[in-house]
């Protein structure tokens, strides 16, 4: 599958990844390389086996590096048993912190309540007061002047579209001036809509 200069690059990769390896962790242990002796020639199975020896030796450096790492964990264990200790304060806030997701699902039960839609019908050359005036009258905003502020504060100023327009439950003022801005309801369904509204 893989031609024989492949193989003898990875091998040669490996060989010079483990000897820099020991160069490290002898730079590291502060311990002098030995010398290699002059015009010092090796052959692969001689190149090999130091290989193999120094991976084996840095094997068991990390391993006495991991020894002395449990050895030393449990006097570290009396730090992180003072946050066990300061946990069961946590933990009492903890539960509140599960309520709230019921308490969530209470309030999406009420706006189900509310999501009923409602559709209104701005008459073309209406003003942004005529419009607030409509949305007000169907319950959609608290205050008319709190929605001619919000929109002429917006830049710029977003125009209000003539047509039907289907609004579900209580929307807030972004969601209204992208529902007012948007494309209108088809004449004949907004007029239908409005129709069984009126009764």
């Amino acid at each position: 599958m893989f031609s024989r200069p492949f193989w003898a690059g990875l091998g040669l990769g490996i060989m010079a990844g483990a000897l820099l390896l020991q160069l490290l962790l002898a730079g590291q242990a502060g311990e002098p390389l030995p010398d290699p002796p002059p015009d010092a020639v090796y052959t692969a199975e001689e190149a090999d086996l130091l290989v193999q020896a120094a991976v084996e030796r840095a094997k068991a450096e990390m391993a006495e590096a991991a020894e002395a790492a449990a050895s030393s964990g449990p006097q570290a264990e009396p730090e992180p048993s003072l946050p066990p200790s300061g946990s069961p304060k946590l933990t009492p806030s903890a539960p509140p912190a599960a309520s709230p997701p019921k308490a969530e699902a209470k309030p999406s039960a009420t706006p189900s309540k509310k999501t009923a839609a409602v559709v209104i019908r701005i008459e073309p050359g209406s003003s942004l007061t005529d419009t607030a005036s409509l949305l007000k009258k169907h319950g959609l905003i608290a205050s008319e002047k709190g929605f001619l502020d919000y929109m002429e504060k917006q830049r710029p100023v977003p125009l209000v579209r003539a047509g039907y327009f289907k609004i579900e439950g209580k929307p807030g003022l972004g969601d209204l001036k992208a529902i007012l801005a948007g494309q209108p309801m088809d004449p004949g369904e907004g007029k239908a809509w409005l129709d069984k509204q009126e009764r």
